[in-house]
């Protein structure tokens, strides 16, 4: 249904701003985390605390800047 599909979109979005906010990770709209080598001990310990995030290790999320613009209002 299409409260299903927003509720996982918002879902999504809250666990991108998530990661966002964690300092030493990085993020690219195409690419999710792109975990590293160097990165690899801090997204283990984010999944460990937030399994949700996890798609997002190699995985962007192509729907951010209409969220952005939706959340914001």
């Amino acid at each position: 249904s299409c409260k299903n599909k927003w509720g996982a979109l918002k879902s999504a979005y809250h666990q991108v701003q998530f990661i966002k906010s964690t300092s030493s990770l990085t993020w690219s709209n195409v690419d999710g985390v792109g975990v590293s080598p160097e990165s690899q001990s801090v997204w283990n310990e984010l999944v460990k605390n937030c399994p949700a995030v996890k798609p997002f290790a190699s995985k962007g999320f192509i729907h951010l800047a209409t969220m952005d613009q939706m959340m914001s209002s």
